[in-house]
C-alpha cells in the first residue's frame, strides 16, 4: 500500500512537471522570424537613364504606399534615403513579396518606370540591388535595398 502511494505520487509529480512545462515553453522560447516581420530599407537609388530631358523627379512606392521621393535627379546620381522627402524609406513592413515601384512625376502626372520584386526570403543576406525599369529606355533605376526581421 505505501508503494502505491509513492507510485501515485510519483506520477502526479511527473504530469505537473509536464504540465508546467507545456504551459512555459512558449513563454521561454521565442517564436522564429516569419515572413510576416519582414522589413525592407530602400538604401539608395541610382539614375541608369533620366526618363527626360530635364531633372527626374523620382517617387518610391512600396506594396503601393508613397514612401519617398526627391526632386532632382540626373544621370549618374546616386540619392541616399536620408535625403528623401519625406525620409520613411527604412523599415517598411511586408508579408512574403514587396513590391518597390520608381515614378517619374510631373505634377500631379506620374509615369511607371519600373519596379523591383523583393522577398522574405532575402532576410539578413545583406545588400541587394535590382533594376527598375521597363525596358525602353525611358529611365532606368537602381534601386539598393535590404531586407531584415
Amino acid at each position: 500500500m505505501v508503494v502505491h502511494r509513492k507510485r501515485g505520487r510519483l506520477r502526479a509529480v511527473r504530469l505537473l512537471i509536464v504540465g508546467l512545462a507545456a504551459l512555459l515553453l512558449p513563454v521561454l522560447v521565442p517564436p522564429a522570424a516569419s515572413a510576416d516581420t519582414a522589413k525592407v530599407d530602400v538604401l539608395w537609388i541610382r539614375c541608369q537613364d533620366q526618363s527626360e530631358s530635364g531633372s527626374d523627379e523620382i517617387l518610391i512606392y512600396v506594396n503601393g504606399q508613397f514612401k519617398g521621393g526627391w526632386g532632382d535627379v540626373d544621370v549618374r546620381e546616386t540619392h541616399w534615403y536620408y535625403s528623401a522627402f519625406p525620409p520613411t524609406l527604412l523599415n517598411i513592413q511586408f508579408d512574403d513579396t514587396a513590391l518597390i515601384e520608381v515614378f517619374e512625376a510631373d505634377g500631379s502626372d506620374h509615369e511607371l518606370l519600373g519596379w523591383v520584386w523583393v522577398s522574405a526570403s532575402e532576410i539578413n543576406q545583406g545588400e541587394h540591388e535590382g533594376l527598375a525599369s521597363q525596358g525602353s529606355g525611358d529611365g532606368e533605376y537602381i534601386v539598393r535595398y535590404q531586407v531584415h526581421g
